[in-house]
């Protein structure tokens, strides 16, 4: 007798999304499309996830229910898997990191049991790869990062032990990729760390530090698609550093036109560009996206959105870009709270997708907004 093997997608079977379409529910959005996103509260539930393709019509289409367990307090950072089909945050509050199962049917499935050994002190930054069955956190207290494999099926396993040599200080980026950790440092040099990681053996050696260093503070954090480019951000501006395993960080890119206070930074899906937000105080603007290749780093600016936030006292504090690259959103603290625009690498930024209904996002955290 043959059987078919229902493939499971973004945390659909097959036989799921057959199921919801018989029962009048949403059909299954191929993972070539961001479905949903995830925003920052600055209130209870403190976050909502909002349906953003629904198959026909891109924005802000309706608020999922929130989740039967929702953090306790704001959230400082959030992270879909590839697969889609899970999304993990971290909070200011105990116990740091939540993740849960989710998909675009059905929403927010049971929250996973806390891992055994909570993050020290609040997280501000967390990194979720279902792939690789890896998840890694920044915390504010020593050890400061945090790595646990991570099972679809179990959950949370227990924590890899810390590296050798540890960062001086809490960060709020993180990445997994190939066989390195990156994570930021805030407020004290370097501002930056890599180091050696597989999944058997954890944690190896420290790679040496940049020979140019950030000069200020290390904010979000995030690496290339292809894993050949390490950025990191925070009141010096962007850095940008060529990345390889073998030989660790390479001389820094020159730092784009205007340099601006890059309050979070992060690659877009194809790599070809690089998204910051920041003060207007600092910078005269608030979102700033630059084309940026391997080969000649930063390009010449995108022009701003035509419809943006203008207060002087505001800030924006977190910035996403849908897979494809097909529309930019970052968070504001002062409303609508969250701005979503249209936007495309070849001709850059369009139309304003109209604002959703949300509590309040103002926050001080970061990176608390993404697509899936």
């Amino acid at each position: 007798m043959f059987i078919k093997r229902f493939k499971t997608i973004g945390g659909l079977s097959s036989l799921t999304r057959y199921v919801n379409m018989l029962g009048g529910l949403p059909s299954y959005v191929s993972t070539t499309n961001s479905t949903a996103i995830v925003l920052n509260l600055a209130a209870s539930p403190y976050m909502a996830v909002w349906n953003w393709f629904n198959g026909t019509t891109t924005g802000f289409n309706g608020k999922y229910a929130n989740p039967a367990t929702p953090p306790s307090y704001i959230l400082a950072g959030s992270s879909w898997s590839r697969a889609k089909g899970y999304l993990a945050v971290a909070a200011i509050f105990s116990p740091g990191v939540l993740v849960y199962p989710f998909n675009d049917s059905t929403g927010f499935g049971t929250k996973y049991s806390n891992p055994a050994t909570l993050p020290a002190g609040y997280a501000t930054g967390v990194h979720l790869d279902v792939d690789n069955s890896i998840i890694s956190v920044n915390h504010e207290s020593s050890p400061y990062i945090s790595v646990y494999p991570f099972s679809t099926a179990g959950g949370f396993g227990v924590k890899y032990a810390n590296p050798s040599s540890l960062p001086s200080f809490g960060g709020s980026g993180i990445k997994y990729f190939g066989n390195t950790i990156a994570a930021s440092q805030g407020d004290n040099t370097p501002f930056i760390n890599a180091y050696s990681f597989n999944t058997t053996s954890g944690f190896g050696t420290k790679y040496a530090n940049p020979s140019n260093l950030p000069t200020y503070s290390g904010y979000g954090l995030d690496a290339s698609p292809s894993g050949q480019t390490i950025i990191s951000g925070g009141f010096s501006g962007i850095t940008a550093y060529p990345w390889s395993e073998t030989s660790g960080f390479g001389t820094k890119y020159a730092q784009p036109s205007g340099n601006p206070y890059a309050f979070s930074s992060k690659f877009s899906s194809s790599g070809n560009s690089i998204m910051m937000t920041s003060s207007y105080i600092f910078s005269g603007a608030y979102l700033h996206v630059y084309p940026f290749s391997t080969s000649t780093g930063f390009g010449t600016k995108y022009s701003n959105p035509a419809t943006s936030t203008v207060e002087s006292t505001s800030a924006a504090n977190s910035v996403a870009s849908t897979y494809g690259d097909t529309a930019i959103a970052y968070a504001t603290y002062a409303s609508p709270w969250v701005y979503a625009y249209a936007f495309s690498e070849s001709s850059g930024f369009g139309t304003k997708y109209s604002d959703p209904s949300v509590i309040f996002t103002g926050t001080g955290s970061y990176g608390g907004i993404s697509f899936n």
